[in-house]
């Protein structure tokens, strides 16, 4: 029987409306670094037959007045948990280690920060039955709005604030549609004149690496991807402009895919020039990454034989999450004991919606004058960053957004030895409703394997900074 099948005797515990919050005792946490923030770990009912973790670290600035930030890790089926150990939180472990390090660029050194695990199914968060483990986006969507509602309703302090959301990967799908049931949940409050309803600051969204229209997203672009980083032969790649353009379904055009795709099989495609930890998982063998595996599954049904790398480190976070002292410190339930980066029933039974994505979200949002970001890892593989602007360009097109900025690099202070100066991080452009952001050599996960550049995104977008 799967780890989230769970048959629990908790009568008293489901006829609970809400939970308190659950401020956790650093005292109890074991291996942490040295750390004087609040960080808080418990629960939010979503249903009575479900329910969703979640971690909350305040700001290290001014928590009373810092913005909300609602963090989310994609998949579908993978914990936002990996966002707080392996990218921004406040201690993380460095890829290849089991050891923490204080993490200087943490989000919630400016910002109130919180942690979803979502769907039910991921990670810590629970389903008692199958039925409940099976989701597509809309669901997802309405599951995140009544989880924010109910977190508000135990942090009500923090109505006030402003209000962003946040994520990355399938992210991109996860948060426009949460921003756009937010921003509908508000005008029918406002409509019914309701003063005692709850009304979320929402201020705009920002994504990486994300997941929008499939029109332009992985397939077609990893071919021009993959081709401008020389990752398969010239051979192919004359069959491929040869055939694909106007004979997509052809046997030539889909045999050079199949081609491309086996040549590229042992590359990091998260990360093309960086390192692959294959044999992290306790088979020691390659570990597929969900999104990827649908994505082939879909697009090129003849080649499930493809390794599929998911090529990420999250050794040291399984081992932590996983120590009993650990889940104990965190206030999880008795009955859930393992943690895993990646749920594959949640994975596996999730509708994604290919002729839909989010893309249709942006129009409402830009609209409404939400602040909305995109940042884009340039060495990525899975999400390139060529496909995020080829769907901007067309948003572009479409509603009519004018260019405020006009393609520019963006600079930060590096020393090498003894020697400074001003270095290229990547590229923006600034439209009329979105800002875009390149970061040059970076993959998948940006704010992992670039850490000071994502923060001064960040910053950069939470504060209203002119300039990057």
């Amino acid at each position: 029987m799967n780890r989230y099948l769970l048959i629990f005797a908790l009568t008293i515990f489901f006829a609970r409306s809400e939970y308190p919050p659950d401020l956790v005792n650093l005292k109890s946490l074991p291996d942490i670094p040295p750390y004087k923030g609040k960080i808080y770990s418990g629960y939010l009912e979503i249903t009575a037959n479900k329910s969703f973790h979640y971690v909350f670290v305040e700001s290290l600035f001014n928590p009373e007045k810092d913005p909300v930030v609602l963090w989310l890790n994609g998949g579908p089926g993978c914990s936002s948990l990996l966002g707080l150990l392996k990218e921004h939180g406040p201690f993380i472990f460095p890829d290849g280690s089991t050891k923490f390090k204080t993490n200087e660029n943490s989000w919630n050194n400016i910002a109130n920060v919180i942690y979803l695990e979502s769907p039910a199914g991921v990670g810590f968060s629970f389903a008692r039955n199958h039925e409940d483990l099976i989701y597509d986006d809309p669901k997802v969507a309405q599951e995140n709005l009544i989880a924010v509602n109910k977190w508000f309703q135990k942090f009500p302090e923090f109505l006030k604030n402003e209000f962003y959301i946040t994520g990355e990967s399938y992210a991109g799908v996860y948060v426009p549609y949460l921003a756009v049931y937010i921003h509908n949940q508000n005008n029918k409050q406002r409509d019914q004149s309701n003063f005692n309803a709850q009304i979320i600051n929402l201020k705009g969204i920002m994504v990486g690496n994300a997941c929008t229209n499939y029109n332009f997203d992985c397939d077609p672009a990893d071919i021009d991807m993959y081709w401008q980083h020389a990752l398969y032969s010239p051979e192919t790649r004359e069959t491929i402009e040869r055939y694909c353009p106007t004979k997509p379904e052809s046997k030539e055009c889909q045999g050079a895919k199949k081609e491309m795709l086996t040549q590229v099989e042992d590359v990091n495609l998260y990360d093309i020039y960086s390192f692959c930890y294959v044999n992290q998982t306790s088979e020691g063998s390659y570990n597929p990454s969900p999104f990827y595996k649908k994505y082939i599954n879909h697009f090129h049904p003849h080649l499930k034989t493809l390794k599929n790398l998911n090529c990420a480190d999250a050794y040291g976070a399984v081992a932590w999450l996983n120590k009993p002292a650990v889940q104990k410190a965190l206030h999880i339930f008795e009955n859930i004991t393992k943690w895993e980066v990646c749920n594959d029933v949640v994975g596996d039974n999730y509708n994604v919606s290919w002729n839909n994505a989010s893309y249709w979200a942006y129009p409402i949002l830009i609209k409404n004058k939400y602040k909305i970001l995109v940042y884009s890892g340039d060495t990525d593989g899975c999400v390139p960053t060529i496909g995020t602007m080829r769907w901007i360009k067309q948003l572009r097109n479409e509603i009519g957004l004018k260019t405020l900025k006009y393609w520019s690099p963006w600079f930060m202070e590096d020393k090498v030895g003894n020697y400074s100066s001003p270095q290229v991080k990547g590229f923006y452009e600034i439209y009329d409703g979105l800002t875009f952001v390149s970061v040059k050599g970076v993959g998948h996960l940006v704010p992992e394997t670039a850490g000071r550049e994502a923060f001064h995104i960040y910053e950069y977008y939470l504060k209203n900074k002119s300039n990057l």
